[in-house]
């Protein structure tokens, strides 16, 4: 919050809104302010910050932070700098929400009191990641297998050879095929 005097006028209180910065020289371009009430609550975006280190990353767990910028509602004067979470007792799978939060007189966040803002998060390790991959690969390679034998030798009417041989919808098991092909005809 900052005092402006347009044009030698009268000083008032006022937000800055919104600014820009040239793309290659860095120089502040344009700057826009609102002006307010010191005796009406505003609503502004402010920086939220972890602060500590939680149980759950000790025991090797990943803190992650839902917001970078909480929106507070609070009388100009009472705008924090900054909103800090200690998360020191925070253990692994667990989460704080809005509601514990402590925030200063007069402030309140503009979201649900159950609004997760940062978690503790247990990672997969490589070799997990590993090891799932493989199975899920184990287990594709054998319903391919399994679709291969089913749709082995099955012949349409009059001992032609279905397209289910070669592989296109191979184990339909008895469903009328969708091609055009077929015009509905069942595959064993």
């Amino acid at each position: 919050m900052i005092e402006i005097s347009v044009d030698g006028g009268e000083k008032f209180p006022a937000l800055l809104c919104d600014y820009q910065y040239h793309p290659v020289t860095r120089e502040l371009l344009h700057a826009d302010f609102l002006r307010i009430s010191l005796q009406e609550p505003v609503e502004v975006d402010v920086p939220f910050a972890a602060e500590g280190k939680s149980a759950g990353v000790v025991a090797g767990g990943t803190l992650h932070v839902v917001y970078r910028k909480l929106p507070v509602r609070c009388l100009p004067a009472d705008i924090p700098e900054r909103l800090v979470a200690d998360v020191t007792e925070l253990e692994l799978d667990a989460h704080m929400s809005v509601g514990d939060l402590q925030l200063p007189k007069g402030v309140t966040v503009r979201l649900p009191s159950t609004q997760t803002i940062l978690s503790v998060v247990t990672e997969k390790t490589k070799a997990e990641e590993t090891e799932q991959t493989a199975e899920a690969g184990a287990d594709q390679r054998a319903a391919g297998l399994l679709l291969a034998v089913a749709g082995a030798g099955a012949e349409r009417q009059g001992g032609q050879r279905d397209h289910a041989d070669d592989g296109e919808l191979a184990g339909l098991g008895g469903l009328h095929c969708p091609s055009p092909r077929c015009a509905g005809v069942r595959h064993p």
